[in-house]
């Protein structure tokens, strides 16, 4: 008997509450086990049905036996996994179920919490998926997988919500008529329904209305990967794990690699499975469905002698590139400061500062668990500026399993079950993060500011507030990225062959710049830099988008930034 496979908890709560409920789909993570619940949280009052699932082929399960958290006790078997339970008060529940292998005497146990909310009104439990209709047929085939992370709105609310990393979707919704309506998905369009809404009643009964099911459908063939790196703060002679992942945004089957190029003064320790280093690069071989994403990570060391105030640069890749339609977003760079200490939980905005007209920003929220036990839930609760469009929000991607929901301008994610343990036991992964891309109002003056606080929630803790982000709308692009003591513009920006570049010299320091494509590839370097402004000549060079960097005479670089070529 084997006990290396992992089993699929699916808990489908039949219960009633509120839409701004409606939302949380909970993935617990514990030992060697996944629990899943449908995206809504329970009530007290309404039953709640538990269902597991040995998804690995290799447990051969005789029965489970279930303790629920107040007293009660249940038991259900391989043929029969169901159990239905009605918690009569709201509260926080500790939950366990013992798995019984039928042809050993081996069982394995696991831990999870339940979080039942008060008592709700009646609703129906309206549930369904979004899928890929590859031969435009309205229905949905074998091999036609479905898409998680699909954005849809709810009305009367709005509300909003996304299907599960299944596809599916679940909400219960209070007696009344309502209208479903997918959110479009670049590079699709509507199949079944073609209108892309569907209306739905509910009569508050506690019916289960199952099949509200939206296929799209590919507009073309388009490639577009996109990448994403984030790390704590490095800190001489601590360890941080660099976390990568990368998307299929586009509408066919993509087969690549995903790399790390970390700054050489980092030593690397491990990576995630089937990551392979050399030098300083990691690299993971993926195969994706459109929608579906890898998440890798590697363990990387910061040298005890690190210079506080020095910069490390990293880069994350999305190969291929070559026939990518956003060849753009198939780089990231993470520029980051040594520092002594630190708070861990802040935000930020990419680009932050000055911005131009349609824009869309990148947050990166991070969060660590800097207290004296393991966190069971991580909540973050983002109040959207009235500036930004939350109809174009994109949720790119997050360190741990999590759900997220938009309710008018608030925005959650939800790490429940995320189990993540304090810094002092081990502080590698005592890290998390979320990242989403939103634009902003279309028509916005110039001169608008857009700010934007998130309050992160450690279990039952009061909230820590990160850091208050800024951008400001502007008609001409001055890049200012502050490294050290120098600052540095770069004017105009957008350019057409030559720009402008001015910084902040008063010793006449040599320093030496150099812009890059986003492979990584030098196209212009000039060293000995002593003035403080000249001139960049990138005459013959293709649109795009380049990142820049410059560096003061002991080769620590003092600003990053992005140009962009017309």
């Amino acid at each position: 008997m084997k006990k290396a496979g992992l089993f699929a908890l699916l808990l489908a709560f039949f219960a009633c509450f509120s839409i701004p409920n409606s939302k949380a789909q909970i993935i617990f993570t514990t030992n060697a086990h996944v629990i899943h619940s449908l995206p809504f949280t329970p009530c007290a009052g309404s039953p709640v049905q538990l269902t597991i699932m040995d998804t690995s082929g290799t447990y051969t399960t005789g029965f489970y036996s279930w303790y629920l958290g107040d007293g009660s006790y249940a038991y259900s078997n391989v043929y029969a996994p169901s159990i239905t339970h009605t918690y009569t008060a709201p509260g926080t529940y500790q939950l366990f179920v013992t798995t019984y292998d039928s042809l050993s005497p081996n069982m394995d146990t696991t831990y999870f919490t339940l979080v039942v909310d008060s008592i709700c009104p009646p609703s129906d439990l309206i549930s369904g998926s979004v899928y890929y209709d590859f031969n435009s047929n309205n229905v949905q085939d074998i091999g036609e997988p479905k898409r998680p992370g699909s954005l849809i709105e709810v009305l009367p609310g709005p509300h909003y919500f996304s299907t599960n990393s299944l596809g599916e979707y679940a909400i219960n919704l209070p007696a009344g008529s309502y209208s479903l309506n997918l959110q479009p998905i670049q590079y699709f369009g509507y199949g079944n329904p073609a209108s892309g809404s569907l209306n739905v009643t509910s009569l508050g009964s506690s019916a289960s209305n199952t099949g509200n099911d939206f296929g799209i459908v590919a507009s073309g063939t388009t490639q577009d990967m996109m990448v994403y790196v984030s790390a704590a703060p490095p800190v001489p002679g601590f360890t941080r794990n660099f976390y990568v992942q990368g998307r299929n945004f586009g509408n066919t089957v993509t087969t690549g690699t995903v790399e790390l190029e970390f700054d050489p003064s980092l030593g690397f320790i491990s990576a995630s499975a089937g990551g392979t280093n050399s030098g300083n690069t990691v690299s993971w071989n993926y195969t994706l469905f459109p929608g579906q994403s890898i998440h890798t990570h590697a363990l990387l060391q910061v040298p005890a002698n690190a210079v506080l105030g020095t910069t490390i640069t990293s880069y994350a890749r999305a190969n291929p590139i070559a026939g990518d339609v956003t060849p753009a977003n198939n780089v990231d760079t993470l520029s980051q400061i040594v520092i002594g200490s630190y708070d861990p939980n802040d935000k930020t905005a990419t680009p932050d500062g000055d911005i131009l007209p349609c824009t869309p920003i990148d947050y990166r929220i991070r969060f660590q668990n800097t207290g004296t036990f393991m966190a069971t839930n991580v909540i973050l609760r983002d109040t959207l500026s009235g500036a930004v469009d939350p109809l174009s929000l994109r949720v790119q991607g997050s360190s741990h399993p999590m759900t997220w929901h938009l309710s008018q301008n608030e925005l959650v994610f939800e790490f429940l079950g995320i189990m993540l343990p304090d810094s002092n036991s081990n502080e590698p992964a005592s890290h998390g993060w979320v990242e989403y891309a939103i634009d902003h109002v279309a028509g916005l003056p110039l001169g608008s500011t857009i700010q934007n606080t998130a309050a992160i929630f450690f279990d039952f803790n009061a909230p820590i507030f990160t850091n208050t982000t800024l951008n400001t709308l502007v008609s001409v692009l001055s890049i200012t990225n502050v490294r050290g003591s120098n600052s540095v513009t770069v004017a105009p920006n957008p350019f057409s062959e030559r720009t402008m570049l001015t910084f902040e010299n008063p010793a006449h320091e040599a320093h030496s710049f150099t812009v890059m494509d986003l492979q990584g590839r030098s196209i212009f370097v000039r060293k000995g830099i002593t003035a403080s402004s000249f001139e960049v000549d990138l005459a013959g060079t293709p649109a795009g988008m380049y990142v820049f960097k410059m560096e003061n005479a002991q080769g620590a670089i003092v600003s990053t930034g992005r140009l962009v070529a017309q």
